[in-house]
């Protein structure tokens, strides 16, 4: 007989489910069947609970696996009491066992769920979901304990009965902390490691206040990567027994004189960048001016293009003070950026004012690593492979400024790539901006593909292509979404389409693939 009894309250997660107002911090909207638990943590709640003993049942999938980590750290607390704690590396459904004692005089039941290791896919592969994902989960379940077994658990001879936990293994431990940068260098670190290797490497958000599970981390670390800000940060100073590196932050913010304020119609858009399309990084408050004096957009490129005198000014008055405080962040940490920054200005370092290029961000992982005490010859690999860990939008930089500093981005006709839609040159750019126009259709679709909803995502595709004549990505994920459905010779004919935009080693090898499944179809049917 089970020792079950009624369902108090189920949860399920889906975007028919009836989780939503159940629901704190820390969740993407609901999907087909399932949610996602999004950057370190996540709250649900069950109301109406009344006397004794419960279960909770849950039934989780981890994002693990190649490329991504090889697991996800989990804890899960009512209040401040720990009741769970694992390493996932598989999809698991499992049941909780929650004292009477852990439950408290109250009518709402209120569960944390921490999962410090969640990743942005799109750092990973050219998918575009920037949400940091941890863990999905379908539903949730609470049962009351039956009575008589409520009572064995206060019996004097018996203990309560006890929470799952699972301990964890004393063992190496690094933890970063600071903004995106950070997180980045996290991912780079995990390049270096052995193969196998059961180090944890945790990346916490400097911007956020410190939860709970991010300051057990880092006091169990045995190394702590800080980042030394411009300016303070908001999690604070973490207390920690492990050895502290400080990195500073990077910033060629003086290529973007006027960056730094998003546009003024700018708003998160989730299909495409939870911060918008055009927030502060790829800002402009010159035209931000001029779209608020309600300037027509060919008058206000034409005054852009013809300040040049005061944006030089700027763009110079700007380097001085932001390489000074630079050198300032590097005397303090020991790694002399701002003299690479100077060193190698006409080189392409920065995508934007804190995105530096691959040939930046594994200069400082090799500099930082190094200090680390971490393999030379993974080090030297690290470097000359230049992995990508940022996103791939760029900002572009006016005409003015890349001719006076000499850049690589001199010359007029350099485009720069915008999230999936393509390149563009600076004034195109412009133009796009002052009339706030990026292109929701082909968001909305590549969105609807990386949901593996692939009918759905190849109708989306069709009628988004005419709008994105310049989008390699568009159509290499027609490509994909015709391969999945059989329809290979589609997909040959977009893939190639791809190849035409944007030559590329690793489209080629996958228009290859798909000629080779194709020849292999004609030659089954000519057999048969």
């Amino acid at each position: 007989m089970s020792d079950l009894a009624e369902t108090i309250g189920h949860l399920t997660f889906g975007k028919e489910g009836n989780a939503d107002s159940c629901l704190g911090a820390g969740w993407s909207a609901g999907e087909d069947g399932f949610r996602w638990m999004i950057d370190d943590l996540s709250e649900f709640w069950f109301d109406t609970l009344g006397a004794g003993s419960c279960v909770l049942s849950l039934d989780l999938r981890p994002l693990v696996g190649m490329p991504y980590r090889p697991m996800q750290r989990v804890i899960i607390q009512i209040g401040e009491v720990e009741i769970y704690r694992a390493e996932l590396s598989a999809p698991v459904a499992f049941s909780i066992p929650i004292p009477s004692s852990a439950l408290g005089a109250c009518d709402r039941l209120h569960f944390t769920i921490h999962h410090p290791d969640a990743v942005r896919p799109i750092d990973f592969a050219d998918i575009g979901d920037h949400r940091r994902l941890a863990l999905s989960i379908r539903e949730a379940r609470l049962q009351r304990v039956r009575s008589t077994v409520a009572e064995r658990e206060t019996k004097p001879s018996e203990s309560p009965a006890a929470p799952v936990v699972i301990t964890e293994p004393t063992r190496l431990s690094t933890v970063f902390v600071g903004n995106c940068q950070m997180d980045a260098l996290s991912r780079l670190y995990h390049r270096v490691l052995p193969a196998g290797s059961d180090h944890i490497v945790t990346y916490i958000a400097s911007y956020n206040d410190a939860t709970p599970s991010a300051m057990q981390a880092v006091a169990d670390a045995t190394a702590v990567v800080q980042q030394v800000l411009i300016s303070a940060s908001r999690i604070g100073e973490l207390p920690t027994h492990g050895k502290v590196y400080l990195v500073p932050h990077v910033s060629a913010a003086f290529l973007w004189p006027y960056a730094g304020t998003p546009h003024p119609l700018n708003r998160p858009e989730p299909v495409l960048e939870p911060s918008g399309p055009y927030n502060a990084e790829l800002g402009d408050g010159f035209l931000n001016r001029k779209i608020a004096a309600g300037v027509a957009p060919n008058i206000a490129i034409a005054d852009y293009l013809t300040a040049e005198a005061s944006i030089i000014k700027r763009a110079e008055r700007m380097m001085e003070l932001h390489l000074q405080k630079q050198r300032d962040r590097d005397e303090a940490c020991g790694i002399p950026i701002a003299a690479r920054i100077s060193e190698h200005l006409s080189t392409r370092q920065f995508r934007s004012r804190n995105h530096p290029e691959p040939s930046m961000s594994t200069w400082i992982a090799g500099e930082v690593f190094t200090r680390m005490g971490e393999d030379p010859a993974a080090i030297a690999r690290l470097i000359a492979s230049q992995p990508d860990v940022f996103p791939p939008t760029e900002t572009p930089i006016h005409p003015a400024v890349a001719r006076h500093f000499g850049l690589f981005s001199a010359l007029p006709e350099r485009q720069y790539r915008f999230f999936e839609e393509g390149s563009f040159t600076f004034i195109e750019y412009a133009d796009r901006y002052m009339r706030y126009d990026w292109n929701a259709l082909l968001a909305e679709a590549l969105y609807v593909m990386r949901q593996q909803r692939t009918d759905s995502a190849l109708a989306k595709l069709k009628l988004a292509l005419s709008t994105a004549p310049r989008s390699t990505i568009a159509r290499l994920a027609f490509a994909e979404a015709s391969a999945q459905l059989g329809q290979l010779e589609d997909a040959i004919d977009y893939a190639y389409q791809a190849i035409k935009i944007e030559p590329d080693g690793v489209l080629v090898k996958r228009l290859v693939q798909l000629s080779d499944q194709w020849k292999l179809r004609r030659s089954a049917s000519v057999r048969a």
